[in-house]
C-alpha cells in the first residue's frame, strides 16, 4: 500500500509558520546542544523496536546531509498525520517502555536547520510511504517509501565545515551508550561496535573505541550485579 497525496503537512504558509515556530520553540526546551537531535532519532527507533540504527553522513554539492535508517516497526501514513504531525501528541504516552512521551522530540530536527527533511517509512503490513518537506514546512511531496519495514530520516543543510561526521559521530556515541534494545538491552554493546565499525575509523581510533565499550560494559555489569546482590542481613521481605 502507498499513501495517497501528501497532506500530512500543516495546511497553509501561514500554519505552517506557525506550526514550525512552536515546534522550534519545544525544540529549543531541550537545552543548548544543536545536536540533541540524534538521541531523539536514536529513541524512535528504539521505541519502534529497532534492532539495529545506522546513522551516514555526506557532503553533496556543498550541501550537509545525515541519514538516520532503523529496522523497526515503521509507522503507517495515518499514524505520522495523527502524530508526527502533530505537537503534543504521542502515541507512546502510555508505554511505560518507551522513552518518548511529549510528542515534540521528533520536531528536535530543526536545530539542525534542515532546508530539506524526507522521511521514508514501510510497516511491518507492507505500507509504503515518504514525504520529502521544505525546511519552512509550508511544501511536501511524495516520495518512494522504504522496501523494507523501517523508518528513514534525512536531514540536508546548506554549508558546512567538514566537521560534520566527527559531530554525529560524537553524538551517537554520547546519546547510544545509554540507550538499550525495547526486547534485549543486552545487545546495546554489539550493536555500538557495529555503528563504530562502519565509521571508516583508523586502528587507533578502534583500540581507544574498544577500550571505552570494554569499560562501560563492564561498569554497566557491575552495576547491575550490585543491584541484585541483597545487602547482608536483608530479610526477605525487604529483598522484596
Amino acid at each position: 500500500m502507498v499513501a495517497s497525496g501528501p497532506t500530512a503537512t500543516p495546511s497553509g504558509a501561514s500554519h505552517a509558520q506557525t506550526f514550525r515556530e512552536r515546534a522550534r520553540q519545544e525544540a529549543d526546551r531541550y537545552g543548548p546542544d544543536p545536536w540533541i537531535f540524534v538521541r531523539e532519532l536514536l529513541q524512535n527507533s528504539r521505541d519502534a523496536g529497532a534492532s539495529s540504527v545506522a546513522f551516514s553522513v555526506e557532503d553533496d554539492d556543498g550541501e550537509e546531509v545525515v541519514r538516520c535508517r532503523d529496522n523497526g516497526e515503521g509507522m503507517s501514513f495515518h499514524h505520522a498525520r495523527k502524530y508526527l504531525f502533530a505537537l503534543y501528541a504521542s502515541s507512546k504516552e502510555t508505554s511505560s517502555n518507551q522513552a518518548g512521551k511529549f510528542g515534540v522530540g521528533f520536531w528536535s530536527i530543526l536545530r539542525f536547520d534542515p532546508t530539506q527533511i524526507t522521511i521514508r517509512c514501510c510497516t511491518a503490513s507492507g505500507e509504503r510511504w515518504g514525504l520529502q518537506l521544505q525546511g519552512t514546512l509550508e511544501q511536501a511531496t511524495q516520495v518512494h517509501g522504504l522496501d523494507a519495514p523501517g523508518t528513514e530520516i534525512t536531514l540536508r543543510r546548506r554549508g558546512g565545515d567538514g566537521r560534520l561526521e566527527h559531530r554525529v559521530f560524537d553524538a551517537v556515541w554520547q546519546s547510544a551508550r545509554y540507550l538499550h534494545r525495547r526486547d534485549n538491552p543486552r545487545q546495546l554493546m554489539t550493536r555500538l561496535r557495529r555503528l563504530f565499525q562502519r565509521a571508516g575509523l583508523d586502528q587507533m581510533e578502534i583500540n581507544i573505541l574498544r577500550g571505552i565499550l570494554t569499560a562501560v560494559q563492564k561498569s554497566a555489569g557491575a552495576a547491575e550485579t550490585a543491584k541484585n546482590t541483597p545487602k547482608a542481613g536483608s530479610t526477605a521481605g525487604e529483598q522484596e
